[in-house]
């Protein structure tokens, strides 16, 4: 719940021309998702990732609205079956860092199918490009005791970022700013809580 506050209140942080975005997903949908795929993932021994993962990645995504107009996205999961069956097979023996190559591939593709509004995305980072963003983190965290942690969050946002092409024109956008529920963490922190009756 935590987590899921914390995201809220930062996303609620970011604006694009005075515009603010909004993660209004529903927490009791998020959590029922990811207790199940939880499960799911461990009776299986994580080979059923290439379908729990885009199950969480979904919900979160489709919540997200820009100025009222929301985010949509959708991942045909057969698409990556093949990366996923060879970087499953791999990964014990690559400590799993083959596991690399599907995570590229699981975001390229829920990215090319997602749009807001009459805009849509697209992404070509390699699994060598998100290799070297990994190792680089855990070299950052690692050589810092954990101190270096928020630098590394920072360089995983800012590649994403980077990497993230915008298709469309973004004047077509009919947006509204919207009073946030959450004005600061503590607040967001109390919605989420509220949901679940505590």
């Amino acid at each position: 719940f935590a987590l899921y506050a914390s995201l809220r209140y930062r996303l609620s942080r970011v604006q694009f021309q005075g515009v603010s975005f909004h993660l209004t997903a529903p927490i009791s949908e998020l959590v029922k998702i990811s207790l199940v795929t939880f499960l799911k993932n461990v009776i299986s021994f994580g080979f059923l990732t290439y379908k729990t993962l885009p199950q969480r990645y979904l919900v979160l995504v489709n919540g997200i609205s820009y100025g009222g107009v929301s985010f949509l996205t959708s991942i045909d999961t057969q698409k990556i079956y093949d990366i996923h069956f060879k970087t499953w097979l791999l990964a014990p023996f690559t400590l799993g860092f083959s596991r690399t190559w599907f995570h590229t591939a699981l975001m390229n593709e829920m990215i090319k199918n997602m749009s807001c509004g009459s805009l849509h995305f697209s992404s070509t980072f390699s699994g060598f490009d998100l290799f070297k963003l990994h190792v680089g983190n855990m070299f950052i965290v690692f050589c810092t005791f954990g101190l270096g942690m928020p630098y590394a969050l920072q360089r995983t946002y800012r590649f994403y970022v980077a990497q993230l092409q915008v298709h469309g024109n973004l004047d077509e956008l009919k947006t509204q700013d919207i009073v946030d529920f959450a004005e600061n963490t503590g607040e967001g922190l109390v919605d989420v809580l509220g949901d679940v009756g505590l």
